[in-house]
């Protein structure tokens, strides 16, 4: 459970699968095998995108003076890609609202 000021907190299972700090910025990334992978950030998932989001905001509470960033490895082609705060603001705001 994440707490949220003056709201529920949130409630969600998953793992990541790598957290790296970086100076003044938290780096987590997902590894996906999705074949063929997606080639923008907008074309992922929205499950991935919902995933994603709730791990950048508990990295953000337990790091709330670092950036969280979070990233997609796709294992076909070993490419990876950062997803842009935007779109994992939007998936956030889903998720709350749900």
């Amino acid at each position: 459970r994440i707490p949220r000021a003056g709201k529920p907190g949130l409630e969600f299972s998953g793992q990541i699968d790598r957290v790296a700090i970086l100076g003044d910025e938290v780096l987590l990334v997902d590894y996906k095998t999705n074949r063929p992978p997606p080639e923008r950030p907008e074309d992922v998932a929205p499950l991935y995108l919902r995933q994603l989001a709730a791990y950048r905001y508990a990295l953000g509470q337990i790091y709330p003076e670092k950036k969280v960033r979070a990233a997609l490895l796709w294992t076909e082609g070993a490419r990876i890609m950062v997803l842009p705060d935007a779109l994992l603001d939007a998936a956030m705001a889903r998720i709350v609202t749900l």
